[in-house]
Formats: structure tokens, sequence, C-alpha cells
């Protein structure tokens, strides 16, 4: 369900390469190889973020192991609570599930960080790329340093923050959906369940006692 909702975004991947392709084309016009550098930098911080996003498939994935884990000590805690009630197995069945527990909230923490790294450093990027394409475009052309130079190149990498935020936010729906498809096609290949044994044909036996009675038991105060 969270992948097909994340899908939904997939079309705005569009709207980013030409917004990128356009803007780009634009900031080598009025900064030139300074720009380049920027867009440099852009660039670098999205294929660090690839990494990061590798790392947040294989916690993803992980997490939803684990997360099966869990639901199943739990089930299987509820569907025996009177014979654990009886044995006196609250709190060895109590440590197990958090254990379990324990164990997803480790690999949610890892894959939330990893995603929250990636979209802080899609953020911060035109900042750092501003800084850098100034620099340079000061050391090396001192009089393309105007007003009519610089605020469009700043105006040009703020509008690039967008597609440069959606492209790592892409790419983590793209795993998303890559796990989800993953799992459920891992579950359509699973093996066909036997089929359960056949009740007897009619006019088979049932029972047969050799030298027992059956009866109910009596209850008290019965009429």
């Amino acid at each position: 369900v969270g992948a097909a909702d994340m899908a939904r975004f997939l079309p705005l991947m569009w709207l980013c390469l030409s917004s990128l392709v356009g803007g780009l084309t634009v900031v080598f016009v009025l900064s030139g190889l300074a720009g380049g550098l920027g867009v440099l930098v852009m660039a670098g911080t999205f294929f660090v973020s690839i990494p990061l996003g590798r790392r947040a498939k294989r916690s993803q994935a992980a997490m939803l192991k684990a997360s099966e884990e869990t639901a199943g000590a739990t089930r299987e805690l509820l569907d025996g609570a009177k014979v654990v009630k009886f044995m006196g197995w609250e709190e060895t069945y109590l440590a197990h599930i958090c254990r379990r527990r324990a164990t997803e909230l480790t690999h949610l923490r890892t894959y939330r960080i990893a995603i929250n790294v990636v979209v802080q450093i899609g953020r911060a990027s035109p900042i750092i790329s501003i800084l850098c394409t100034v620099l340079v475009l000061v050391l090396t052309s001192p009089d393309r340093f105007r007003a009519d130079v610089v605020l469009p190149i700043i105006s040009l990498f703020q509008a690039l923050r967008v597609p440069f935020i959606m492209l790592p936010m892409v790419f983590q729906i793209l795993i998303a959906i890559q796990v989800a498809a993953s799992r459920i096609s891992a579950y359509l290949q699973l093996p066909e369940q036997p089929a359960p044994p056949a009740a007897a044909g009619e006019g088979g036996t049932l029972v047969s006692l050799d030298g027992a009675t059956v009866s109910w038991p009596a209850r008290s105060g019965a009429p």
C-alpha cells in the first residue's frame, strides 16, 4: 500500500528532468565553467545518495522480515494465551516479543536515517553549489561578478533545488516499489500447499473400536 501511494509521484520525474535540463542550460550560458563546478557539486550529492539508497533498501527488506516475525510471535502468544497463563510463561514470551520488536526497530531506524540523509543532502546541495559557483566566478572572471549575473545564478540554483530534491525521492520510491515487487513475486512463486486428506468415502469405516465403550460424562444435577 505504501509503495502504491508513493508511485503516484513518479510522473513528477519527467517534470523534474525537463526543469533540470532547462536550468542547467541557462546556468552554463550565464556563468560558463564556474556554473559547471556548481552543477558538478549538485550531481556529486546525487551520486552520494545512491549507496545510501541501497543501504535503505537492505534495511527496508530486513525491517519487513523482522516485522513479520514479530507479528508471528504475537499471534502465537494470543493463540496460546491459556497455556501461557497456566504455565506462567508471560515474562518469557514478553521478553521474546520485545527482542523481535527491538530488531525490527533497529532496521527501521537505519532505514529512516538513510532516507533522511538523502533528502537533507538534496536540500543542502543548492546552497553549496551557489557558494562554489560564485567563488570560482570571482577568482576566474572578476569582471562578470555583477548583479545581473550573480542574482540569476542564485535564482537558477534555487529553481534547480526542486529537481535535485525530487530525484533522490524518486530513487527512494523506486527502491520501495522494487522491494514490494520482489516480495510479491516471492509470495506468488511459493509452491502449492498440499491438498487436505480426503475424507472416507460413503460407507467407509470412520471409527473402529475393539473392546471399548464410549459414553458422555455424567453431569451433576442433570435431570
